[in-house]
């Protein structure tokens, strides 16, 4: 980078990020003082991604004719083993089983699932001990969660076409792509407002987002009731595991 006439990386956000503390892992008083870095927005193509011609589906749709995204969600809850339950939203997530994917919040969420009236889909692998909790959690909390724990593109692509929410609570994410599919797929991503998250994911507020404006939601803080607002809800009873 020193020596580099231009460094650039996945976006404008990221870019000034990796010039704190925070995110700079050690080097960034060197990028500060050293390196003009630009970062230059990640994007997806168009084509592969379309929901219009997605072979992996079981049923095609666009933002004119959506009644087939609702076949896939149905599609979805059946293979997954879940309960139809017309009303109540689909959350997927499909990530890698690391902590700055922040998959550990995800599991703080999940006994949370039946007082929010939401189930969730969860596909990635990665980590073991996190692989052994959503295991437990799938078991636990079999009738709002289910989890495939492995590497399946064919099938991140119905989850992402399937669910009304995507979730993304990274720590850090230099761009990420999963929320561009998402959007792409007609599911609102709903992501920590880092890197290229905060750059992608236009949330303008409550009374924007009720007029059509925007692409979904984004939060501040990385945990998985936000900042404190007074007394804190008392959490659900969670069984222990076998």
């Amino acid at each position: 980078m020193a020596c580099a006439d231009a460094v650039t990386t996945v976006s404008p956000t990221y870019a000034r990020e990796i010039r704190t503390e925070r995110f700079g892992c050690n080097l960034d008083g060197f990028i500060r003082h050293r390196v003009p870095v630009r970062g230059i927005l990640n994007g997806i193509d168009a084509e592969e991604w379309s929901p219009a011609a997605d072979p992996s589906l079981p049923a095609r749709f666009d933002v004119d004719q959506l009644e087939g995204k609702d076949v896939c969600r149905d599609m979805l809850v059946e293979a997954s083993g879940l309960r139809p339950h017309p009303g109540e939203p689909m959350i997927g997530v499909v990530t890698r089983f690391a902590g700055q994917k922040g998959i550990d919040l995800i599991g703080d969420v999940v006994p949370h699932l039946h007082d929010l009236g939401a189930r969730m889909v969860v596909l990635g692998d990665g980590d073991p001990g996190l692989e052994d909790r959503f295991r437990w959690l799938s078991w636990a909390f079999s009738h709002h969660l289910a989890v495939r724990v492995g590497f399946d593109p064919a099938l991140s692509r119905r989850i992402i076409a399937g669910c009304d929410i995507l979730l993304m609570p990274s720590r850090f994410e230099p761009c990420g792509l999963t929320q561009l599919y998402a959007m792409r797929y007609g599911t609102v991503p709903v992501v920590h407002a880092v890197g290229g998250l905060r750059d992608t994911v236009l949330d303008p507020g409550d009374a924007a987002l009720a007029r059509g404006e925007g692409t979904g939601f984004r939060f501040e803080h990385p945990t998985v009731e936000g900042p404190p607002l007074g007394a804190r809800s008392r959490r659900p009873h969670v069984p222990r595991a076998p």
